[in-house]
C-alpha cells in the first residue's frame, strides 16, 4: 500500500479532473475535490466514500474557496498535494469578437482561482511544513497554449500564460516562506480528448489520449515531484 497522500483537487467532476480523482483514489490516496456541479459531485460521492470528500465550490468566488478550505483542514487535515485543474476556454474567435464577460471568466478561473487557493490553503500548509518537515506540492494546470500563442484563443492564452508567471513567482514566495519544503509548478497535460478539446479541435480531438490514459501517466509523475523542481514548467510524460 502506498504512503497515503491527501490530494486537494479543483474541477474534479469531468475530463482530466475526474480521471485524476479516480486514479488517485484507486492508488490508495485520499481525494478532497471541488466543482460547481452538485449533480456530478453526487455521482462521485456515490462511488468514493469517506475519507474522500467532494464539495461544491466555485474557485472564482472567494467565500466558496474559504469555506471549502476550512472544511478540508477540519475534516481531512493538511493537504500533501494541492492541484488547481479547474478552468474555462473560450470558443474559437478573434479576440475582438469574444465578449468581455467570457474573457474575464476564462482568466478568473485559471489565474484568479489559483490565487484564491494560495490565499486559503497555503498559509496553513506552510505552517504544517515548518512543524512536520514534510515536503508538499502545488500544481497549477497550464497548457501548451500557456507557452505559445494561437489564433482564436487569446483569452485562454492570456489565462495560461498568466498561470505560468503566477506559479513561478509563487514558487519563489514558498521558497522564502519554507525553504526546501515546497514544489510549485505550472503543469501542462498536453492535448487530451475532453469536452473542451472536442469543442475547439473537432474530430481531431479523438486522435489524442483520453483522460484515463493521461491520469495513468500524470499521477505517479506528480507524486514524484521534489522541491528541486520548483518553479519549472513541466509537461506530462509521454506514454
Amino acid at each position: 500500500m502506498p504512503d497515503r497522500k491527501l490530494i486537494v483537487l479543483t474541477g474534479c467532476t469531468r475530463g482530466i479532473g475526474r480521471a485524476l480523482a479516480e486514479r488517485f483514489a484507486a492508488d490508495g490516496h485520499t481525494v478532497c475535490g471541488c466543482s460547481r456541479k452538485e449533480e456530478a459531485l453526487n455521482e462521485l460521492r456515490a462511488v468514493f466514500k469517506p475519507p474522500h470528500r467532494f464539495l461544491r465550490a466555485d474557485v472564482t468566488r472567494e467565500a466558496d474557496v474559504d469555506r471549502w478550505a476550512d472544511g478540508v483542514f477540519q475534516q481531512s487535515g493538511v493537504p500533501d498535494v494541492l492541484i488547481h485543474n479547474a478552468g474555462l476556454i473560450n470558443d474559437r474567435a478573434p479576440l475582438w469578437e469574444v465578449p468581455a464577460a467570457k474573457c474575464d471568466a476564462v482568466v478568473a478561473a485559471s489565474v484568479g482561482g489559483a490565487a484564491a487557493l494560495a490565499r486559503h490553503f497555503l498559509p496553513r500548509m506552510i505552517d504544517a511544513a515548518k512543524r512536520d518537515g514534510k515536503n508538499r506540492t502545488v500544481v497549477v494546470f497550464s497548457s501548451g497554449w500557456g507557452r505559445s500563442a494561437s489564433a482564436g484563443v487569446a483569452p485562454y492564452n492570456a489565462a495560461k500564460f498568466g498561470v505560468e508567471g503566477l506559479t513561478k513567482a509563487l514558487a519563489k514566495d514558498l521558497e522564502e516562506a519554507a525553504p526546501g519544503r515546497f514544489c510549485a509548478v505550472p503543469f501542462s497535460p498536453g492535448v487530451v480528448e475532453t469536452d473542451m478539446t472536442r469543442r475547439n479541435w473537432g474530430e481531431e480531438a479523438a486522435s489524442y489520449p483520453d483522460p484515463a490514459d493521461f491520469a495513468r501517466r500524470a499521477v505517479p509523475y506528480l507524486l514524484g515531484l521534489t522541491p528541486q523542481q520548483t518553479g519549472e514548467s513541466l509537461t506530462v510524460p509521454e506514454a
